[in-house]
C-alpha cells in the first residue's frame, strides 16, 4: 500500500511539474518582459519625447504606485473569482495597456501609461505564489519557486537580442523603432492572457489531465499540510496588517527592489556607456543576466536546504552590493560586465530565498491578504529606486555615484534581514508554508 501511494504522489507531481510550470514561466517571463523594455526603449523614447532621466526615472517607476494600490483587492478578488479568470484577466489588460504605450506622445501620457500598467499589473506577483500553493505540497515549493523566477533573467536574455531587432524596423511605415517595440511585445500578452481565461486550470479539483487517485492525493496532502502547519496567532486577516515582522518583510523587500528595478531599468543605458564598441547594447544586456539562469537553480537547491534561508538571502543581497560597488570603480569593459552579471545573479537569486520567509510568519486567510501587503509595499521600491538613480544621474552626469546608491539600498536590506533573525524566536520547522 505504501509503494501504492508513492507511486500516485510521483504520477501526480510528475503531471504537475508538466503541466505549471511551463505556463507560470511564460506569464512570468511576459510580465518582467513588458515591465523592462523601456529600458530597451528609452535612449530612443528620451531622445524623441524629451524626457531626462529622472523624469524616465519617475515614469518607470510609478508602475509601482498603482500596483501597490490595488495590490490586496486583486489577490481577494482571485480568491473569489478563481486563478482561470482573474490571472487571465490581469495578463489581458497589461497587454493592452503595454501595447498601447507605443502611441505616447510626451512625459504625461507617458507616466500616465506606466501607472496604468501597474494598475493591470497588480496581484499578478502575489497571485502566481499563491496560486502555487494550491497545487505544491511543502517539500516541492523550492523547486517550483526556482523555475518560476528563472522566467526572469531569461525576458533579459531573451528580450535584449529582440529588443535590438525590432529597434532596427525604426522608420519602417513611418513608425519609430521604439513605438514597434511595445507593440509587439504587447501583443503575446493579450494573446496569453486569453488563452489563460481558456485553459488555466483553477486548482487541481478542475484539472481533467489527474486521474481521480490522482487528485485525491493531491487535495488531502495539501489539506493535510493546511491543518498541521495552521498557527492560529498567525492566521487572521488583521494579524497580516498589525505584524512587525510582516513590516520588516515589507522594507526588506522595498529596499532591495529599489536596487533590482534600478538595475533592470538602467541596465541597458548602463551597458552602453561600458561596452565594447560594435556590439548591441541589447545583446550584452541580455548576457550579463546569462549567468543568472544557472545561479537561480543552483541557489534554489541551497535555499531548499535551510531551515529558514537567512543565510541565502543575505549572501544573493551581497552579491548585489559587491556587484554594484565594483560597476562603481572599475574601467575596463571586461570586468564592468563581469561585476553586473554578479549583481544580477545576486538579484534573481534572492526572489528564491526571500519568497520563502513570508511562511514563517503567516497562516491561514492570513496569507493573501499578507503576500499582497509584503509584495505591494515591497514594489514601491520600484518606484523609489528608478526615480532616486535618475536622480542621482542628472546631478553627477554620470552612473557611478547612482550604481553605488543602489548598492547602499540592499546594504539596508542586509540590516533589516539581521535584525529579523535577531528578533525572532526560534524557527519552528513545523510552521504551515506558502498556503493559503
Amino acid at each position: 500500500m505504501i509503494e501504492d501511494i508513492k507511486d500516485i504522489e510521483r504520477q501526480a507531481m510528475q503531471k504537475v511539474f508538466r503541466h505549471l510550470p511551463i505556463q507560470m514561466g511564460i506569464l512570468l517571463f511576459l510580465n518582467f518582459l513588458d515591465r523592462v523594455n523601456i529600458g530597451f526603449a528609452a535612449p530612443h523614447m528620451m531622445k524623441d519625447l524629451g524626457l531626462t532621466a529622472s523624469v524616465f526615472g519617475f515614469a518607470s517607476g510609478i508602475f509601482f504606485a498603482g500596483y501597490f494600490l490595488f495590490e490586496v483587492p486583486s489577490n481577494l478578488m482571485l480568491q473569489k473569482i478563481g486563478a482561470r479568470v482573474w490571472i487571465g484577466r490581469i495578463v489581458l489588460s497589461w497587454g493592452v495597456v503595454s501595447t498601447a504605450t507605443a502611441f505616447i506622445v510626451g512625459p504625461s501620457s507617458f507616466i500616465g501609461m506606466r501607472l496604468l500598467l501597474g494598475i493591470a499589473e497588480s496581484g499578478f506577483s502575489a497571485g502566481m505564489f499563491i496560486y502555487m500553493t494550491y497545487w505544491f505540497p511543502r517539500r516541492y515549493r523550492g523547486r517550483i519557486m526556482a523555475q518560476f523566477v528563472i522566467a526572469m533573467p531569461i525576458a533579459f536574455v531573451i528580450g535584449g537580442p529582440v529588443s535590438d531587432f525590432i529597434l532596427k524596423l525604426d522608420g519602417t511605415l513611418g513608425i519609430s523603432g521604439w513605438r514597434w517595440l511595445f507593440l509587439l511585445e504587447g501583443i503575446p500578452s493579450i494573446i496569453s492572457g486569453l488563452l489563460a481565461m481558456c485553459f488555466l486550470c483553477d486548482s487541481p479539483r478542475t484539472a481533467s489531465w489527474l486521474r481521480p487517485v490522482e487528485r485525491e492525493w493531491l487535495l488531502t496532502t495539501l489539506e493535510r499540510e493546511d491543518a498541521v502547519y495552521r498557527d492560529p496567532a498567525h492566521h487572521s486577516i488583521f494579524y497580516a496588517f498589525k505584524s512587525g515582522r510582516v513590516l520588516l518583510l515589507c522594507l526588506i523587500l522595498f529596499a532591495f527592489t529599489a536596487s533590482a528595478y534600478a538595475i533592470s531599468f538602467f541596465a541597458p543605458q548602463v551597458v552602453k556607456t561600458i561596452a565594447y564598441k560594435g556590439l548591441p547594447p541589447g545583446l550584452l544586456s541580455g548576457a550579463i543576466f546569462l549567468p543568472a539562469v544557472v545561479g537561480v537553480i543552483l541557489w534554489g537547491v541551497w535555499a531548499d536546504r535551510e531551515v529558514t534561508p537567512y543565510r541565502s538571502s543575505v549572501t544573493a543581497l551581497s552579491l548585489i552590493v559587491a556587484g554594484l560597488i565594483a560597476v562603481s570603480y572599475l574601467k575596463t569593459s571586461a570586468w564592468s560586465l563581469l561585476a553586473l552579471s554578479v549583481a544580477t545573479i545576486g538579484q534573481m537569486s534572492f526572489y528564491v530565498s526571500f519568497w520563502k520567509l513570508p511562511p514563517l510568519v503567516l497562516t491561514g486567510t492570513a496569507t493573501a491578504v499578507g503576500f499582497a501587503i509584503i509584495t505591494s509595499v515591497g514594489n514601491l521600491g520600484g518606484f523609489a529606486g528608478p526615480y532616486l538613480f535618475g536622480l542621482v544621474v542628472d546631478s553627477t552626469g554620470d552612473f557611478k555615484a547612482a550604481l553605488f546608491t543602489m548598492a547602499m539600498c540592499s546594504v539596508l536590506s542586509i540590516v533589516l534581514l539581521i535584525v529579523m533573525r535577531a528578533s525572532s524566536v526560534k524557527p519552528q520547522t513545523h510552521q504551515r508554508p506558502f498556503s493559503c
